[in-house]
């Protein structure tokens, strides 16, 4: 892969309005140079097939992936594909920019399944945040550093 950026999508096009939003986000991506690579499933391994020091890779949206994982797996406690991700991050070469939702800051669902989603992002939120060198919160398009600086 020649590209120095790199836009890692977890979206999947799971009907004709997804389909539309994914096509405009490539357009406006591929204005920026960016290749966009689409991964819903296997995030460390698309990051090991295209890992190239000097990259920078943006990865979008961590919540949307964690969604695809209990789609396809249902509840489990442990997915195999977040721990080889964590491992990868520890020792990535290429600049990983990881997007991602704070889930925990509104009710609690009622259903089984939507809690565990929120517990799942928020822990691999945390799990991330450890690894990262710089953590950012933005909120209303304003940057709040929690940790490090860029």
């Amino acid at each position: 892969m020649s590209s120095e950026r790199v836009y890692l999508a977890t979206s999947e096009a799971v009907d004709d309005e997804m389909v539309r939003r994914i096509e405009k986000h490539k357009k406006d991506r591929e204005q920026l140079n960016f290749h966009t690579i689409e991964e819903p499933m296997n995030l460390a391994t698309a990051l090991k097939t295209i890992e190239r020091e000097g990259q920078v890779v943006v990865v979008e949206c961590i919540s949307t992936w964690m969604g695809n994982l209990l789609h396809y797996e249902g509840i489990k406690e442990d997915y195999k594909q977040v721990k080889d991700f964590l491992d990868y991050l520890k020792t990535a070469k290429q600049k990983v920019i990881i997007v991602s939702n704070e889930v925990g800051q509104s009710l609690v669902p009622i259903e089984a399944i939507s809690r565990h989603f929120i517990d799942q992002v928020g822990f691999l939120n945390q799990d991330i945040a450890k690894i990262a060198s710089s953590v950012v919160l933005v909120v209303a398009g304003l940057p709040t550093y929690l940790k490090g600086k860029e």
